[in-house]
C-alpha cells in the first residue's frame, strides 16, 4: 500500500477495523469496496502494521492553528 496523504478539506477518513493478518486486511478491503461510500473510490484504502501490547501513540495531541485566509 502507498503513503497516506490526507486532505482535511476534502477527505473523510474512516477506520474500517484492526486485523490480525494481511490476508484479513485484504478481505476487509474487498468487502468494503462493495459498500456505498467506498465503491466509488476502490483504491483509496491504506493499511499499516502495528505491534500489539505496545504503546503506538506516544506523542500526545498536537494543536494546529486554524486560519480562515
Amino acid at each position: 500500500m502507498g503513503e497516506l496523504l490526507i486532505d482535511e478539506e476534502f477527505d473523510n477518513v474512516k477506520l474500517i477495523g484492526v486485523y490480525s493478518s494481511e490476508q484479513s486486511v485484504e478481505s476487509a478491503i474487498d468487502r468494503a469496496r462493495l459498500r456505498e461510500g467506498f465503491r466509488d473510490e476502490p483504491d483509496c484504502f491504506y493499511s499499516a502494521p502495528f505491534n500489539i501490547d505496545e504503546d503506538n501513540w506516544t506523542d500526545g495531541f498536537v494543536s494546529i492553528p486554524y486560519s480562515d485566509d
